[in-house]
Parts: C-alpha cells; sequence; structure tokens
C-alpha cells in the first residue's frame, strides 16, 4: 500500500485534491504491479515464465518453507518439529545442495514475515489446474502439522490460511485431516491388526465402513489417480519428492487390500 500513501501526499502537496486523486490511483497501479512481481518472484522469476524445472523447484521451495512457517505457528519451533522435518528429509533422500536448500527454505519460513499467502499463492498460480498436486502439498503441510499426534489450533489455521491461498475448497482440509489421521494409524498399527485396522483403511480413502464395494473400488481408483507417482511428476512433483507419492500410493493399496481381504471373508 505505499505507493497509495505516497501518491496521495505528492498529490496533496502539488494539487491538492484533484492531484491527491490522480496520485492515489498512480499509486495503486503500482502496488498491483510491485504485488504480482512479489508474489512469483521467489526464484527470481515471475510465476508466468517458470518452466518445468522452475516450477519444481518452486514446488520444492515452498514445501520446505511452508513447513518452516507451520513449525513456527506455536511461538517457537521445538526440537520435535526439526526432527520432523529431518526425518522428512532423511525419507527424500537428501543431502548435500539439495538437503541445504530444504534446509534453507525451512529457515525462511520460520523467520518473522514470512509472506505466507504471498509465498502459496505464487506457486498455486505456477501450479494452475494441476489440482493433483496441490492437494498433495497440502497432504503434506497436514501429515507435517500432525507429526507429533495432534494438531494445534495455531497450525490449523495456517493450514487454514494456506487452502484458501490455493483457492481449495473449504471441506477438503477437514477431510485431508481425517484421512492423514487415519492414515498415521493404518502405517503404525502391528500388520497381523486385521480388525483393528479395518476402520483405518476406510477413513484413508475417505469412506466409512457402511460404504458398498462398488464405492470402495471407486474410491480406491480415485485416489491412486490422484497420488500415482508418474502423474504427479509429469505436473510438476519434483523429482526429489517422488517418495512421498510413492508412500501414499503403498498405503492406499495396503488399505484396498485390508477392506477387500475383509469383505471375501480371507
Amino acid at each position: 500500500m505505499w505507493g497509495r500513501i505516497i501518491g496521495l501526499l505528492l498529490g496533496l502537496a502539488f494539487a491538492w485534491l484533484p492531484g491527491a486523486i490522480l496520485g492515489f490511483v498512480v499509486g495503486w497501479w503500482f502496488d498491483r504491479a510491485l504485488a504480482r512481481d512479489f508474489r512469483g518472484a521467489g526464484f527470481g522469476k515471475l510465476w508466468h515464465r517458470l518452466d518445468e524445472a522452475g516450477r519444481e523447484q518452486l514446488f520444492f521451495h515452498t514445501s520446505f518453507a511452508v513447513m518452516g512457517h507451520l513449525a513456527k505457528a506455536k511461538g517457537r519451533v521445538r526440537e520435535e518439529d526439526i526432527a520432523a522435518a529431518s526425518a522428512l528429509m532423511d525419507r527424500l533422500h537428501l543431502s548435500g545442495a539439495k538437503r541445504r536448500a530444504a534446509q534453507e527454505a525451512f529457515r525462511e519460513g520460520k523467520a518473522a514475515g514470512y509472506p505466507l499467502e504471498a509465498a502459496v499463492q505464487a506457486m498455486g498460480e505456477a501450479l494452475a489446474g494441476q489440482h493433483d498436486l496441490l492437494q498433495l502439498f497440502m497432504e503434506i503441510q497436514v501429515a507435517l502439522a500432525l507429526a507429533d499426534g495432534k494438531l494445534q489450533v495455531a497450525e490449523r489455521k495456517v493450514l487454514e490460511r494456506v487452502r484458501k491461498s490455493l483457492g481449495l475448497p473449504e471441506r477438503m482440509l477437514d477431510g485431508l485431516i481425517r484421512m492423514a489421521k487415519a492414515g498415521q494409524a493404518f502405517t503404525q498399527a502391528p500388520e497381523q491388526s486385521r480388525y483393528g485396522r479395518l476402520g483405518q483403511a476406510y477413513e484413508l480413502l475417505g469412506l466409512s465402513p457402511e460404504a458398498d464395494m462398488a464405492a470402495v473400488r471407486r474410491a480406491y481408483k480415485k485416489a491412486m489417480a490422484e497420488h500415482h507417482p508418474d502423474k504427479l511428476m509429469a505436473k510438476g512433483l519434483p523429482p526429489e519428492m517422488q517418495e512421498l507419492a510413492k508412500e501414499r500410493t503403498q498405503a492406499i493399496q495396503a488399505a484396498y487390500r485390508q477392506i477387500k481381504a475383509h469383505r471375501e471373508g480371507t
């Protein structure tokens, strides 16, 4: 808004009311242009000029920066938050320059004044129309927020701001939180505890136990299509984060097999 303020003051100084109006309008246009540049300038380029590698880099950087912001949301970054982020980097086999880039993005996100909405909007614009990829981005953030087993109010507020900045449906966040909790419980439960995992299997697919087998199959195919690693990489998922899509599809397949075995009585 500084463009509008400066334009207004200069207009008042030189031409009183008419000048003030003209100065405000010119300043408004300046602020709009600056905001567009800032939203897309995470890597020194406007979002519409990013090539495939640039979009992958933007997704990677924004993912870890928002993780840092989530960690800071509770007032201070705890050891558990750092450990969760480091564990994710280990799962993704990040080392050398890539790990340093992830760590730097995490530090950037937890710094005071991090422009959360602008950064997330820039990524959303760069990946416009790639709904599955934006959903995976939200799933990554939800999973990190739930790494300690609970979702705090401050974390929920940050996730809601991210959802709004991406223009995703309001109901989506609640569904992703439920499925993430079910996924954690399902994957952490002992394999032999078949019936103890059954409820989480349904929840992981976004279903209730009353769903018929046709609905189960539809939900399974939809979830697999949304999380297929090759499909997501073609849309801009960084190769380094392919492991997350693989883990998700493995959990979906395991949940489907659990339900199918129960329905068939095997």
